[in-house]
């Protein structure tokens, strides 16, 4: 703390970790929710997409790459837009942040 800064209190260490492992974790549940074929959000399709999603099976990969590597960030803040949306409610219900 320098000459006239206010003496706010700062998180610990154990706060700020748990914090960040609780994003990273909701991140995650949330990206593996995508309908692309090799994660778990492929299954929740219905039936009767599959003669139009089956073919892109052996692509699934290298959808992901594409979509996480290539696509602009604005792309992807549109997809995760209800995952902020929703760790932002949790994090209000219990007065974190």
């Amino acid at each position: 703390v320098q000459d006239g800064d206010a003496m706010v209190p700062r998180p610990s260490s154990v706060y700020v970790f748990l914090f960040t492992m609780y994003e990273l974790n909701l991140g995650l549940a949330f990206f593996n929710l995508l309908p692309i074929p090799p994660l778990d959000g492929y299954r929740l399709l219905p039936a009767a997409l599959d003669r139009y999603v089956r073919p892109l099976e052996r692509y699934g990969f290298a959808l992901i790459m594409v979509a996480v590597l290539m696509l602009p960030h604005g792309v992807l803040g549109v997809v995760f837009r209800p995952l902020y949306f929703v760790m932002d409610r949790v994090q209000a219900l219990f007065g974190v942040a």
